[in-house]
């Protein structure tokens, strides 16, 4: 384990950069391959990524959930803890060992997790205070001295936990589970109809018991799949963007056509969106394009030649 000091904006604090990678699934399943693509994009799909220095008090693990969010608002990592808290009991002594050293670390902080939540003396924590515990003074974290020691510490701490081969599936786990979610709690209106992504693009809907078998049902040649799987890369980092890109198409073509696929990865590629626009070198794009085309879950014809969808250029 390496704890490295990182900067972006006007935060910084420490970093951890995983080093056991996800290995490559050999599977049809849609939410898998999903996952995968996404992990890739977000982290190179390494275990234990901790990373302290954007802002977000603490953001960890290969999906990379987030402490706080950008409106001050608590983020989703403290439901993932919730969710490996609850089922730890059927884990190995050395995985309830570091979870257990993590929660004495939170309660001499005066923290308590209920319900996905990280209470402050029994009240919801705003995220300036989980800022300031975790990354003081207020996600300013110098390289030295007390504040840095105080984050290098949550670091550790916290990457025990999340690069703990014993806890590894049950975080993969979760990560699908909120893919569904995802599907469920983003909406798309067409013709005047308002339906969630969950019933409109996949038609009899993904359930959590379904995240083992759901398959690719609408192209025989995976274009669809392909697809569908770099719409969830991207709304992995913003769902309400990638969704209404989505609906935009969805617009002007339907799931059977056979532009549809094409479409929508064309529209979420010239997108300005963040990092999203094909034409960066290291963006979501080219980073998703190059991950889904290692993978080897897609024929190589969908990203190359004359019939691509996915190239490596893409035009207006």
């Amino acid at each position: 384990m390496d704890i490295k000091w990182a900067q972006y904006s006007s935060y910084s604090g420490p970093v951890i950069y995983g080093t056991e990678k996800i290995d490559v699934p050999i599977t049809t399943n849609h939410v898998t391959r999903a996952w995968y693509l996404s992990t890739m994009v977000e982290t190179g799909g390494k275990r234990g990524s901790i990373n302290m220095y954007d802002g977000t008090a603490i953001t960890a693990g290969a999906s990379q959930y987030a402490g706080v969010l950008k409106d001050g608002a608590q983020g989703k990592l403290w439901d993932f803890l919730g969710y490996m808290t609850e089922w730890s009991v059927y884990l190995s002594d050395n995985f309830k060992q570091n979870l257990n050293a993590l929660h004495k670390k939170l309660a001499d902080n005066k923290l308590t997790l209920l319900s996905g939540k990280l209470l402050l003396d029994g009240i919801p924590a705003v995220g300036e205070a989980l800022k300031d515990i975790f990354t003081p003074p207020f996600g300013v974290v110098p390289r030295s001295g007390k504040d840095w020691d105080t984050a290098a510490s949550w670091a550790e701490t916290f990457y025990k936990v999340f690069s703990d081969p014993d806890g590894f599936e049950l975080q993969d786990r979760f990560d699908k589970i909120q893919l569904v979610n995802r599907c469920k709690n983003q909406f798309i209106t067409l013709d005047g109809k308002k339906q969630s992504v969950n019933v409109c693009v996949y038609i009899d809907g993904m359930e959590t018991s379904d995240i083992g078998q759901y398959s690719d049902g609408w192209t025989t040649d995976g274009a669809n799949d392909l697809a569908l799987c770099v719409y969830q890369s991207h709304a992995v980092n913003a769902p309400a963007i990638a969704t209404r890109i989505l609906q935009e198409v969805l617009q002007d073509t339907y799931l059977a056509d056979e532009d549809f696929s094409y479409l929508l990865i064309k529209q979420l590629a010239n997108s300005n969106y963040g990092q999203w626009n094909w034409k960066l070198k290291n963006g979501r794009y080219q980073r998703t394009r190059t991950h889904a085309l290692k993978s080897g879950f897609w024929d190589k014809r969908l990203f190359e030649g004359d019939s691509a969808i996915m190239p490596e250029s893409v035009d207006k």
